[in-house]
């Protein structure tokens, strides 16, 4: 329906509209003309999770004509993302003159899942002052803030992640996989003994990619810049677990024989659930974020890959970005072959890499990619590469 508006259907209305948002406050300018009496309405529609009117105003006009400037102010409420005016001039008649505008109000919902922590921007090469909409590089990782990662010192050995709300080990230890899993296991620490090796998205969760030597924050891990266990198993071999290099960040597997260090956690375990929207989008449940089911095949530089998420319009949604190294980690798949993806809600993804939004602190040439062959996550290859692209909001 918004594809079909004809702001021209009867070229002697007149109505356009400007929009923008600041300190909560959504202000709309208007030009209208109207050669006969008609009333105006205006709609305001959330996009975000669902579509929902949530403010309906309509006004009298009488003759307008030559047309006359009208200025607006809404108070919006809290938590909007992006948001869609549709403003339509009726008659008796019917309707005779539309517009319609989206304002990103730059509030970003929160969710379980920690941000990067990478707040500087960048472009093929090195740190740049943060674009603005339209410009070359928007999009990426620093534009979008989800849940800032917040830790609490327990002052008993163990750290509180407060976004995910799982509860750490301060300290580390060496073992091989099968020892660190019986050491978790066994572990008796701050009153608690529900200890567990942490899976690899547990254990990526504690990482920040806006740091590097060490990617986790000194300030409440004892980590060092090493390769970390998870309890994730490598689906293409039994002898193999996936970890997490504390260097940077990096997703990688080792043999389950070789001593490494590692970190237990406690806390709820979750599991990835997916729901298939039935409109060309897949929303991943455990963390809230909609996913463009299909890519379209198309291998990007990383340029290009930002700007063709910021223009995606999908299912009636405009508010589509590239993902985050985390988030694009989310929807991986390492229990099965390859690709390591559902393919029931994901078909077609080609074992190949896809971009995420982040640059790599250490190699401000390169930004995060997964490939999906394996799951692994890597850092090796410049952004002017071409690799695939798939969005999410």
């Amino acid at each position: 329906l918004i594809d079909d508006l004809d702001h021209d259907c009867f070229p002697e209305f007149i109505l356009e509209m400007d929009a923008s948002f600041s300190s909560g406050t959504l202000s709309l300018n208007f030009t209208i003309g109207t050669p006969v009496e008609a009333f105006w309405a205006n709609y305001l529609i959330l996009t975000y999770p669902t579509f929902q009117i949530i403010h309906l105003w309509t006004v009298p006009l009488q003759v307008v004509d030559p047309p006359i400037d009208l200025a607006l102010d809404f108070p919006l409420p809290s938590g909007l993302k992006t948001v869609g005016m549709f403003t339509g001039l009726f008659t008796e008649g019917g309707a005779y003159a539309f517009d319609l505008e989206w304002i990103h109000t730059g509030i970003d919902v929160q969710s379980n899942l920690p941000d990067t922590g990478i707040e500087l921007c960048y472009d093929d090469t090195q740190e740049i002052s943060c674009p603005v909409p339209g410009e070359p590089f928007y999009g990426q990782d620093a534009h979008y803030s989800t849940s800032p990662m917040s830790f609490t010192d327990n002052y008993d050995g163990t750290v509180t992640d407060n976004v995910a709300g799982l509860m750490w080990q301060q300290d580390d230890a060496t073992e091989n996989w099968y020892e660190a899993k019986l050491y978790c296991r066994d572990l008796e620490l701050a009153g608690h003994t529900d200890w567990r090796l942490p899976d690899e998205y547990e254990l990526q969760g504690i990482v920040d990619y806006g740091r590097y030597d060490p990617a986790v924050d000194p300030d409440f891990f004892k980590a060092d810049s090493f390769f970390y266990w998870s309890s994730s198993t490598h689906s293409g071999s039994d002898i193999k677990a996936w970890g997490v290099g504390f260097y940077n960040g990096r997703i990688s597997n080792a043999n389950k024989l070789h001593p490494n260090y590692f970190m237990c956690v406690r806390g709820e375990t979750t599991i990835q659930s997916f729901t298939d929207n039935g409109d060309g989008t897949v929303t991943e449940n455990v963390t809230g974020l909609m996913w463009q089911k299909e890519d379209d095949d198309v291998k990007r530089n990383w340029e290009e890959a930002l700007a063709y998420c910021e223009a995606l319009d999908l299912s009636g949604h405009m508010d589509w970005r590239l993902p985050d190294i985390k988030e694009l980690n989310s929807i991986v798949d390492k229990t099965g072959r390859p690709p390591a993806i559902d393919t029931t809600y994901f078909p077609g993804t080609d074992s190949h890499f896809y971009w995420s939004s982040s640059t790599v602190a250490d190699n401000t040439e390169s930004a995060w990619e997964v490939y999906f062959g394996s799951g692994a996550i890597s850092s090796g290859y410049g952004k002017y590469r071409h690799f695939y692209v798939r969005c999410m909001r």
